[in-house]
């Protein structure tokens, strides 16, 4: 058994084994050429053979609970790369939420604009008339709204032009118009 720190201090006169077992403490029964030479109870009453055995030094270093040796971290630092995907993370979050911001800020102008443009429409993202397949990808978005990113593609390319735009003049059409205009579902938000 083990001596609790109490007893450690006080020692072992007056504590006899029927007492230890009364408290509830076991006794073990050990050889006398034991190694670590445990103290002898002192009750006479006692057989022979029985022992308390204290507890075990605290040994530091390996494996010990002292030692120069540091934990291993839990959280370690994170390497050059990790830190760059992080920072580019935070960037990408920071322009999401720029995005959700201005959309918010465009949708009550447009509804101020338009009162009386309620519902839904399915907004192209190439317009046809720029020359985006019919069948292309559609959105469906507030119709005040689409009645706005209209006009804004309206001031790029008129409907008055001939023909198409040229692929990079279309792709800097499409850049203009919707970094003022961010379509709800490509930043997160269902309409």
């Amino acid at each position: 058994m083990f001596l609790p720190v109490e007893m450690e201090e006080v020692g072992l006169e007056g504590w006899s084994a029927e007492a230890l077992r009364a408290a509830g403490y076991r006794l073990e029964v050990v050889e006398f050429e034991d190694i670590l030479e445990p103290v002898r109870s002192q009750d006479p009453g006692s057989g022979t053979g029985e022992l308390l055995n204290r507890r075990p030094p605290r040994r530091g270093g390996r494996g010990g609970t002292t030692g120069s040796r540091l934990t291993p971290s839990l959280n370690p630092r994170p390497t050059p790369q990790q830190r760059m995907e992080n920072q580019r993370r935070a960037a990408d979050l920071a322009a999401v939420q720029a995005a959700r911001d201005l959309y918010q800020q465009r949708l009550a102008d447009a509804q101020v604009a338009f009162p009386n443009s309620a519902g839904y429409q399915d907004h192209h993202l190439i317009p046809v008339y720029l020359g985006g397949p019919q069948t292309g990808v559609t959105y469906r978005i507030p119709t005040a709204y689409h009645k706005m990113i209209t006009r804004a593609f309206r001031k790029e390319w008129g409907y008055d032009r001939p023909g198409y735009p040229k692929a990079e003049r279309l792709q800097q059409i499409l850049l203009t118009v919707y970094s003022q205009f961010p379509i709800p579902q490509l930043i997160g938000i269902n309409p």
